[in-house]
């Protein structure tokens, strides 16, 4: 059975784990990591990036869209259930997380409410202008495989130039 918005599997913390193992060996920093505010990628940010990153600025617009009767580890939780299990999110930027316009609750979760490929464009030209030299985006693979146009793997780094 499905859960609400669930955390890293023993696999996903080992993943990024690794991933940090691989950041810190090649002395790998960043200005801001973009973090989807569902609690896999926040997991999988604080494991891989803590330390690492001067800024967290949390986005719901590389969430997947999630539909009643889909995968629900693609909803969000409220966001003072996710400050109860991440009491480090306190300290991330949120002001882009903007309930009741760009995350909605849809009567089982929290989810932005405009489809993925609405906003892939949107969000890759944002990150372009972003006055940030190293970023780094964690959020669900599927709408970070459509803005590189190929599939990526958990917690792989893959260095982009937008």
């Amino acid at each position: 059975q499905a859960t609400l918005a669930p955390r890293l599997s023993a696999t996903g913390r080992q993943q990024a784990a690794q991933l940090r193992e691989r950041l810190v060996q090649e002395g790998m920093r960043f200005d801001v990591v973009v973090v989807c505010p569902l609690m896999q990628s926040i997991e999988t940010a604080h494991v891989a990036f803590e330390g690492l990153a001067a800024k967290f600025v949390l986005s719901p617009e590389h969430t997947e869209m999630a539909k009643p009767n889909q995968d629900l580890s693609c909803l969000g939780k409220d966001w003072s259930e996710v400050e109860q299990e991440f009491p480090f999110v306190t300290e991330w930027d949120r002001s882009l997380l903007i309930e009741g316009y760009n995350w909605k609750y849809n009567g089982i979760g929290w989810t932005h409410p405009l489809p993925a490929e609405h906003r892939v464009a949107h969000f890759t030209k944002w990150l372009k202008i972003m006055k940030a030299q190293k970023v780094a985006v964690v959020g669900p693979l599927g709408i970070l495989s459509d803005m590189l146009a190929k599939p990526i793997e958990s917690c792989e780094l893959v260095e982009h130039e937008i």
